[in-house]
């Protein structure tokens, strides 16, 4: 009998993309520490950074020109937590 695919919240999402983001771990620590596939961690990540947004609406801050952006992390998480429904 197959089970149905797993739904993770926006925030988990958001914390596990940043954690790969932040590249203080591996993608295969990150997957072991929160039990997903490092697959789906990169398309989190790259979701994050705007590359797969097809929608205008799901354009953030994050994909400004780096000339505009600063490069903190507080900055970033304020930024996807605002505008973070593209995730869910």
């Amino acid at each position: 009998m197959a089970s149905s695919p797993k739904k993770y919240s926006s925030d988990f999402k958001v914390k596990v993309a940043l954690e790969a983001i932040k590249g203080q771990k591996t993608l295969n620590e990150i997957s072991s520490e929160y039990g997903v596939h490092t697959t789906q961690i990169t398309q989190w990540k790259k979701q994050m950074r705007g590359s797969n947004c097809h929608r205008s609406s799901h354009v953030t801050a994050m994909s400004e020109p780096r000339a505009k952006k600063p490069s903190s992390l507080p900055y970033i998480k304020k930024s996807v937590s605002s505008k973070s429904s593209w995730i869910s």
